[in-house]
């Protein structure tokens, strides 16, 4: 099935590789926590993050994320929590995240942002 009543992902400390599968994530809008730390995932965070409106909690720690925070995080307004250290993002973050109203908890610290 598609899963779409999913509100709780956690598949942490485990040997995963890989990207995470964009269509697949964007699918689950009903999802409130998706966590993913200590794996050994790679690639970008696919755009579709921002079909996940009622996110409270992501956490991708410790993986071998690449690329920028994408803009559409932005689209999480329920978001509270966005823990992604340890890995390799970069670039500056999305002024959209200024949107993220009920954030109360970032650690992005072990990446590679720059800018202001």
């Amino acid at each position: 099935g598609a899963l779409t009543l999913l509100q709780t992902l956690e598949i942490d400390n485990n040997s995963l590789t890989g990207t995470l599968p964009a269509s697949s994530i964007g699918a689950l809008v009903n999802l409130k926590s998706l966590q993913f730390h200590r794996n050994s995932l790679i690639g970008s965070i696919p755009s579709e993050i921002g079909n996940l409106v009622n996110l409270e909690v992501l956490e991708l720690i410790r993986n071998d994320l690449t690329g920028v925070l994408p803009t559409t995080i932005g689209l999480m307004s329920g978001l509270k929590v966005l823990l992604a250290s340890h890995n390799s993002l970069r670039g500056t973050l999305p002024t959209e995240m200024g949107n993220m109203s009920n954030m109360n908890r970032i650690e992005i610290d072990f990446n590679e942002f720059t800018g202001p």
